[in-house]
């Protein structure tokens, strides 16, 4: 990683035992990671039920099929607009880039965490789409900071659904400032999971939403995190395939 060659550079053999330090501590966050990974879905279940119980059936038809179209959205914009950015940018196949990043995409869908994918990203962007490690450790830690482009979708969903299931009327020039205001809180959202509530608290409040909605987003924000945590993870590897070209034509 460049921290490596960094510390190598400006220390030589005496940084070798911190360079081991943060090796030991890295391999030890990953591990505690991919533990809390296997109880993910289990978090996801017991988040449903209380907003089963005190609403009905009803209530979980509706979000489901708004989690469906916000899905399609998703994916739709992965598909369109980082596919189309690898294959005329960065002069690479979308389906050998989709095939080649998918133990990435599965992570990041099961954690929730851009940060928590890093190493798998820079291994599938290094050893199948030929990025070099320079690239890698630069554009993916920074994507997994601030590429919060499927954030942003969601925020802006999900504040239109539930103004529209509140009766509450957001002015065409109320919808500009929230989108604006969006931009900005979902660069700033952390790639962890549940960063995005913080966000949504923040816009909720401008569009004028009762309180009350605060709840049921909370219930449902690990499945629209998931899709959204994909989705972003999907972008930061496509910057790098792309920077890489743009590196390699000159």
């Amino acid at each position: 990683m460049i921290y490596e060659q960094i510390i190598r550079i400006a220390i030589g053999e005496k940084g070798e035992p911190l360079l081991k330090v943060i090796d030991s501590c890295n391999e030890v966050c990953l591990k505690v990671i991919s533990t809390v990974m296997y109880f993910t879905p289990i978090g996801v279940f017991c988040t449903i039920v209380p907003v089963v119980e005190a609403n009905g059936t009803s209530t979980i038809v509706s979000l489901a099929t708004q989690l469906v179209i916000l899905y399609v959205a998703f994916y739709g914009f992965a598909f369109i607009v980082y596919g189309g950015a690898v294959k005329f940018l960065g002069k690479t196949s979308p389906f050998k880039f989709f095939r080649a990043i998918m133990p990435a995409a599965l992570n990041a869908f099961g954690t929730c965490s851009s940060s928590a994918t890093i190493p798998i990203s820079k291994s599938c962007v290094e050893n199948e789409l030929g990025v070099s490690n320079q690239i890698s450790s630069i554009a993916i830690p920074l994507g997994a900071t601030v590429n919060m482009d499927a954030v942003s979708i969601v925020m802006s969903f999900m504040i239109m659904f539930f103004a529209n299931a509140c009766g509450v009327n957001v002015s065409v020039s109320m919808m500009i400032i929230i989108l604006l205001a969006n931009v900005l809180l979902s660069v700033g959202t952390p790639g962890i999971p549940g960063g995005a509530i913080a966000s949504f608290a923040a816009l909720a409040t401008m569009a004028g939403l009762p309180a009350g909605v605060m709840g049921v987003y909370i219930s449902i924000n690990t499945l629209c995190d998931m899709g959204a945590t994909c989705v972003n993870v999907i972008g930061d590897m496509a910057g790098c395939v792309v920077l890489q070209e743009k590196i390699d034509l000159k």
